[in-house]
């Protein structure tokens, strides 16, 4: 094959790109759905020595809530999942923690709806249909019905409204900007607050805009950190191009000290040079 104007010479050549595409995008947190190499975990830990309470929405399984309890066995944290089934696995990750079986939603309190599950791939559940997902896979699914409560009334109910540096932690498929809505009166109270969300091709199956949560964010007076498996790279303004990724997790911060944090660095970009806190190096 030709290697007119760079078109790859031949199969092997294709081959080397392709995977270079691939870790390049892995490398700038994108597209990477292991919070183990994503910077998920790194960062929880990061935040974890500095918190008062963890709300973990979506929590699947509770890798994310087991891995703060056994890290901070002291630390008030507050689970929510939808799905019963995952209800066994939350318990045995993070005994402690207390438990919300409920879907977090910006609609009025003590409605009902219909998750929408995949027993063999929970952490697809959803409230809405999936429309992006092929129907085959669709087919494979079937609905529970669930209590649905706005993120306010759920932190109220568990005693944590008043705490001081706590960290909302929510992956649920594309409901993430709903979700921060309905805990608006949260965010804005307390001397510290942290939202961790993922952004994925959900947040097009329910038609939620990124930029209009990051503005949001933003008029609440936090500061927006992008999540990479390198470090936390500051978000200074929104681009056309972070609603084109199809999956990307971003930290928003307010009253947290970044020199609590770890060491800023100077971080060059196309849009000019912002900054960036790498985390610890791996052992």
């Amino acid at each position: 094959m030709s290697d007119f104007r760079g078109w790859p010479r031949d199969f092997a050549d294709w081959q080397a790109r392709r995977a270079a595409e691939r870790d390049w995008a892995f490398a700038n947190g994108l597209n990477l759905g292991d919070p183990a190499r994503n910077g998920e975990f790194a960062t929880l830990d990061l935040m974890l020595p500095h918190l008062d309470a963890l709300v973990d929405v979506g929590a699947n399984e509770g890798l994310f809530s087991g891995r703060a309890a056994r890290t901070r066995p002291d630390l008030p944290i507050l689970a929510v999942e939808p799905n019963p089934a995952m209800h066994a696995s939350i318990r045995a990750q993070a005994p402690a923690a207390a438990l919300t079986g409920c879907a977090v939603a910006d609609i009025p309190d003590d409605t009902r709806a219909r998750l929408h599950v995949r027993d063999d791939q929970p952490g697809t559940a959803s409230l809405t249909e999936r429309s992006w997902m092929n129907p085959s896979y669709r087919a494979g699914m079937h609905t529970i019905e669930v209590p649905l409560r706005r993120l306010d009334a759920v932190i109220q109910d568990a005693g944590l409204a008043d705490a001081g540096a706590m960290l909302v932690k929510i992956d649920v498929e594309g409901h993430e900007a709903g979700v921060m809505r309905s805990g608006a009166a949260t965010l804005a109270r307390g001397r510290a607050r942290a939202v961790m969300f993922e952004f994925s091709y959900g947040w097009r199956e329910t038609g939620e805009d990124l930029r209009a949560a990051m503005y949001a964010l933003d008029t609440a007076g936090l500061a927006l950190w992008r999540i990479t498996p390198f470090a936390l790279e500051h978000v200074r303004f929104f681009t056309p191009d972070m609603a084109g990724h199809q999956y990307a997790n971003y930290l928003a911060l307010r009253g947290f000290g970044l020199e609590a944090l770890g060491p800023r660095r100077t971080l060059a970009t196309p849009y000019g040079e912002t900054v960036a806190i790498p985390f610890p190096e791996r052992r």
